[in-house]
């Protein structure tokens, strides 16, 4: 499944801007934003043979322009992302997600691409709610998806990391997203190599997640404003590398906007 190029795999397209419908046309699965596309756009890829996957966040609340106090928030931002970390066992945090879940099934959506699954790391009390969406989430896409008659199922549900959740996780997923495999972002909005350090241990985290029956994909960060040559030269790395391990390489911006 892996590729020679980042442009190469049609497995999976990661895109979180808007429009380019026809382009994503040509990708077997595509990771969109539902606010970006309308019912008919969504119809429209799975007419052409595509499985539409909503962005979905299970740990991190968006910043809104008018901002309130809600009781699933904490007070705790992420201020990369101007996110609120929320309290995942709450029942409000949970009977969001699951109205959102719901909703963009009966939108047409396929499967999602679950996010910010790493809060876990900074809040291990959440661990139990966590897995309890995430389950819940399965749950609800085999009820509409899945055809036990001829044991296929027809949607797609991918964990980007999460790897405090392992390995329960493994048996409600279908794939695995390990996003800063090989590269991160610097303090001036360019990318480089990770040290030798985070090498090592994403290493191992990918011998780790060879254990487990699922998809497994490398999502990097390539995007440089220095020469071409030094950007294509991290590009390279990266794929080779995501490859080396047995993971899909799919390289992007850091706004996961290129296509």
């Amino acid at each position: 499944m892996a590729s020679t190029s980042s442009r190469g795999s049609k497995a999976l397209k990661v895109y979180y801007g808007s429009g380019e419908l026809e382009k994503l046309k040509s990708f077997e699965r595509v990771v969109i934003q539902p606010a970006y596309y309308c019912d008919s756009e969504i119809n429209s890829l799975k007419a052409s043979g595509v499985m539409p996957l909503a962005y979905l966040s299970l740990g991190e609340d968006p910043k809104e322009y008018i901002d309130i106090d809600k009781p699933y928030r904490r007070k705790r931002m992420n201020v990369d992302w101007e996110t609120h970390y929320v309290y995942v066992n709450s029942p409000e945090w949970q009977n969001k997600i699951q109205a959102q879940v719901r909703d963009y099934i009966a939108r047409g959506f396929q499967g999602f691409l679950l996010d910010s699954l790493d809060v876990v790391d900074l809040f291990p009390d959440d661990r139990p709610g966590m897995l309890k969406l995430i389950k819940f989430i399965r749950q609800d896409l085999d009820k509409h998806y899945r055809n036990k008659f001829r044991r296929v199922n027809n949607s797609y549900l991918i964990a980007n990391r999460g790897f405090a959740l392992l390995p329960e996780m493994t048996s409600l997923i279908d794939a695995t997203i390990f996003e800063g495999f090989s590269t991160r972002w610097t303090q001036d909005g360019q990318n480089e190599v990770m040290s030798h350090a985070d090498l090592q241990w994403s290493a191992a985290k990918a011998r780790e997640l060879e254990l487990h029956n699922i998809d497994r994909y490398a999502l990097d960060y390539c995007h440089s404003y220095n020469e071409i040559k030094e950007e294509e030269k991290l590009e390279r790395f990266a794929i080779e590398r995501a490859q080396y391990y047995g993971l899909t390489p799919l390289v992007s911006n850091r706004a996961l906007t290129d296509i």
